[in-house]
Protein backbone atom coordinates (compact mmCIF):
# COMPACT_ATOMS: atom_id res chain seq x y z
CA UNK A 1 0.00 0.00 0.00
CA UNK A 2 1.32 3.39 -0.60
CA UNK A 3 0.79 6.33 1.56
CA UNK A 4 1.13 9.38 -0.23
CA UNK A 5 1.06 11.76 2.06
CA UNK A 6 3.98 10.52 3.93
CA UNK A 7 5.60 8.67 1.29
CA UNK A 8 5.41 5.63 2.78
CA UNK A 9 5.14 1.82 1.15
CA UNK A 10 3.43 -0.39 3.50
CA UNK A 11 3.88 -4.06 3.35
CA UNK A 12 3.33 -7.43 5.77
CA UNK A 13 6.11 -9.67 6.12
CA UNK A 14 5.61 -13.56 6.60
CA UNK A 15 7.69 -12.26 9.85
CA UNK A 16 4.29 -11.11 11.47
CA UNK A 17 5.32 -7.20 11.41
CA UNK A 18 4.18 -4.51 8.90
CA UNK A 19 6.71 -2.45 7.43
CA UNK A 20 6.64 0.77 6.73
CA UNK A 21 9.46 1.69 3.98
CA UNK A 22 10.43 5.15 3.25
CA UNK A 23 9.48 5.36 -0.62
CA UNK A 24 12.94 7.50 -1.61
CA UNK A 25 14.86 4.64 -0.60
CA UNK A 26 13.53 1.74 0.71
CA UNK A 27 14.47 2.13 4.28
CA UNK A 28 12.56 1.40 7.19
CA UNK A 29 10.63 4.40 8.92
CA UNK A 30 8.94 2.09 11.15
CA UNK A 31 7.10 -1.45 11.60
CA UNK A 32 4.15 -2.96 14.04
CA UNK A 33 3.07 -6.51 15.14
CA UNK A 34 0.80 -7.84 12.91
CA UNK A 35 -0.09 -11.02 14.79
CA UNK A 36 -0.43 -14.32 13.64
CA UNK A 37 -2.23 -13.52 10.42
CA UNK A 38 0.28 -11.21 9.02
CA UNK A 39 -1.30 -11.63 5.43
CA UNK A 40 -4.42 -9.75 6.30
CA UNK A 41 -4.33 -6.94 4.91
CA UNK A 42 -3.89 -2.80 6.62
CA UNK A 43 -5.72 -0.06 5.12
CA UNK A 44 -4.59 3.65 5.36
CA UNK A 45 -6.63 7.39 5.76
CA UNK A 46 -6.10 10.12 3.53
CA UNK A 47 -3.90 11.72 6.54
CA UNK A 48 -1.85 8.68 6.33
CA UNK A 49 -3.18 6.51 9.88
CA UNK A 50 -2.85 2.52 8.96
CA UNK A 51 -5.54 0.07 9.88
CA UNK A 52 -5.26 -3.86 10.80
CA UNK A 53 -6.89 -6.65 12.50
CA UNK A 54 -4.43 -8.58 14.89
CA UNK A 55 -5.01 -11.55 16.32
CA UNK A 56 -2.13 -12.52 19.29
CA UNK A 57 -2.82 -16.41 20.72
CA UNK A 58 -3.85 -16.32 24.06
CA UNK A 59 -5.24 -12.53 23.53
CA UNK A 60 -8.00 -12.20 21.00
CA UNK A 61 -8.67 -9.86 18.09
CA UNK A 62 -7.45 -5.79 18.35
CA UNK A 63 -8.32 -3.36 16.00
CA UNK A 64 -5.49 -1.53 15.26
CA UNK A 65 -4.47 1.86 14.64
CA UNK A 66 -0.84 3.18 13.82
CA UNK A 67 0.23 6.51 12.96
CA UNK A 68 2.57 7.71 10.62
CA UNK A 69 4.95 7.92 13.25
CA UNK A 70 4.83 4.48 14.27
CA UNK A 71 2.94 5.17 17.70
CA UNK A 72 0.08 2.56 18.14
CA UNK A 73 -3.70 2.65 19.50
CA UNK A 74 -5.91 -0.38 19.96
CA UNK A 75 -8.74 0.80 19.27
CA UNK A 76 -10.95 -2.03 20.14
CA UNK A 77 -10.59 -5.62 21.79
CA UNK A 78 -12.17 -8.95 21.11
CA UNK A 79 -10.72 -10.92 24.39
CA UNK A 80 -12.93 -13.63 23.71
CA UNK A 81 -11.33 -14.49 20.06
CA UNK A 82 -7.80 -15.87 22.72
CA UNK A 83 -9.10 -19.51 22.52
CA UNK A 84 -6.08 -20.47 19.89
CA UNK A 85 -7.25 -17.06 17.70
CA UNK A 86 -9.02 -18.79 14.54
CA UNK A 87 -11.04 -15.67 14.68
CA UNK A 88 -8.65 -13.09 14.05
CA UNK A 89 -7.78 -14.52 10.59
CA UNK A 90 -9.65 -12.07 8.60
CA UNK A 91 -9.30 -9.42 5.96
CA UNK A 92 -7.96 -5.92 6.15
CA UNK A 93 -10.90 -3.38 7.41
CA UNK A 94 -12.32 -1.27 4.58
CA UNK A 95 -12.54 2.19 5.32
CA UNK A 96 -15.68 4.88 4.65
CA UNK A 97 -14.15 8.37 5.67
CA UNK A 98 -17.04 10.59 4.65
CA UNK A 99 -18.92 8.67 7.20
CA UNK A 100 -15.99 8.22 9.61
CA UNK A 101 -16.79 4.56 9.68
CA UNK A 102 -14.54 1.05 9.26
CA UNK A 103 -15.71 -1.90 8.64
CA UNK A 104 -14.07 -5.38 8.63
CA UNK A 105 -14.99 -9.20 8.97
CA UNK A 106 -13.74 -11.65 11.76
CA UNK A 107 -14.08 -15.09 11.65
CA UNK A 108 -16.66 -17.02 14.36
CA UNK A 109 -15.80 -20.38 14.22
CA UNK A 110 -18.00 -21.64 10.93
CA UNK A 111 -19.17 -18.25 10.15
CA UNK A 112 -17.84 -14.71 9.68
CA UNK A 113 -19.60 -11.62 10.85
CA UNK A 114 -19.30 -7.89 9.52
CA UNK A 115 -18.16 -5.25 12.08
CA UNK A 116 -18.85 -1.47 12.02
CA UNK A 117 -16.56 0.64 13.92
CA UNK A 118 -16.99 4.49 14.40
CA UNK A 119 -14.28 6.08 13.86
CA UNK A 120 -15.68 9.35 15.50
CA UNK A 121 -16.85 7.56 18.29
CA UNK A 122 -13.90 5.01 18.74
CA UNK A 123 -17.24 2.26 19.72
CA UNK A 124 -17.99 -0.75 17.59
CA UNK A 125 -21.63 -0.26 16.17
CA UNK A 126 -23.90 -2.86 16.67
CA UNK A 127 -22.99 -6.29 17.30
CA UNK A 128 -21.86 -7.53 13.79
CA UNK A 129 -24.23 -8.74 11.14
CA UNK A 130 -23.28 -12.59 10.32
CA UNK A 131 -22.37 -13.81 7.02
CA UNK A 132 -23.34 -17.68 7.36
Amino acid sequence: MFLATHQRVVLSSWGGRFNALDAANGGIAHTWDAGISPQAGASADTLGHCYCLRAVRGEGVAFVRVAPDGAESILGANPKAARGCPHGRGAGAVLDEPRGIAYFIVNRGRDSALHAWSLRDARLLGNGTSLG
